[in-house]
């Protein structure tokens, strides 16, 4: 059985694509290979983040400057350990050289040195970030209230630049995966829209939503292809007997792809609501309601994900 659903998806994986099959099944295990330590750089950068995102929640709680100076200094080995992650990990990204193939379009190699590139931006920005936290100690200490609305303005672009490291996450699994399969074109649409999310900034600093227009056109195509993609799925499996068998991963991947529907729908509303004159508070909450697709996303990726496994293992 293990055997006959790796011939299935295999077969659907290589469907509109047979002439060219095994030139395309090496270049994509080449471009596997090459990016596997790239994605755990990935990986790992983000759970040192993650070790330190629960103070801010706890900052919140706060409600006086002596509170605040007692969690800060409790966290502090936290943060050191933190940022030592992160500068080790910039080392191995730095080990790493960049993608080349005769054999590919080139436009995906390019792409694949835009994600190494952007996995040492997004590392340096989140060990800033760190450094923020870390030098929020000396300016409680200080009650330096001016420093401390610096620090905060700084956080704020990180949260943003979070999301382009997302984008720029997905764009790279999305280029592991061959335009036949639908995650491919779902992946696409999330990281489109991640980068409508980031291009939201720009409409409180200047009158311009051309960024987020683009983002949401994008992705809507991404939609497009992947629903395409998805009935070219079902009607393949549908030859074989066992074909039944994979209705339920192609279910998870329409819910995502109505899911992703709706995120570029409310992005666009959303945009539309926030001007030049828009405070803060008011981008971060359109922006906080918008990203709660996107964890949806990741919920139903991860159960596609354990569906999958599950049909290969029985």
């Amino acid at each position: 059985m293990k055997h006959l659903f790796a011939a299935l998806f295999l077969a659907l994986g290589l469907l509109a694509a047979a002439p060219a099959a095994a030139q395309s099944e090496a270049d994509l295990r080449t471009l596997i290979a090459w990016a596997a330590p790239l994605n755990d750089i990935q990986t790992r950068a983000q759970e040192a983040v993650r070790s330190v995102t629960g103070l801010t929640a706890r900052m919140r709680g706060v409600s006086s400057p002596e509170e605040m100076e007692a969690l800060l200094r409790a966290a502090q080995p936290t943060i050191v350990a933190a940022r030592a992650q992160l500068r080790s990990l910039r080392s191995e990204a730095d080990a790493i050289e960049p993608f080349t193939s005769t054999t590919m379009d080139q436009s995906v190699v390019g792409l694949t040195n835009i994600a190494l590139t952007d996995t040492k931006t997004t590392i340096d920005l989140f060990e800033g970030a760190i450094a923020d936290l870390e030098q929020m100690l000396p300016a409680v200490e200080r009650r330096d209230a001016a420093e401390l609305q610096r620090i905060a303005g700084r956080l704020v672009l990180f949260a943003a630049n979070l999301l382009r490291s997302q984008a720029s996450s997905l764009r790279l699994g999305q280029l592991q995966l061959p335009a036949t399969d639908s995650a491919h074109h779902i992946r696409g649409a999330r990281a489109d829209l991640m980068e409508g999310l980031y291009a939201m900034l720009t409409v409180s600093t200047a009158n311009d939503t051309s960024a987020v227009t683009a983002a949401v056109a994008r992705a809507r195509a991404s939609i497009a292809s992947g629903r395409g993609v998805l009935t070219t799925e079902r009607a393949a499996a549908a030859r074989y007997p066992q074909g039944a068998m994979l209705e339920p991963l192609f279910a998870n991947k329409q819910q995502q792809l109505d899911v992703l529907d709706q995120f570029a729908t409310d992005l666009e509303s959303a945009t539309a609501r926030i001007s030049p004159r828009s405070p803060m508070q008011d981008l971060v909450r359109e922006m906080r309601v918008v990203a709660q697709h996107d964890t949806r996303l990741q919920v139903l990726a991860q159960e596609g994900s354990a569906l999958a496994a599950q049909m290969i293992s029985h």
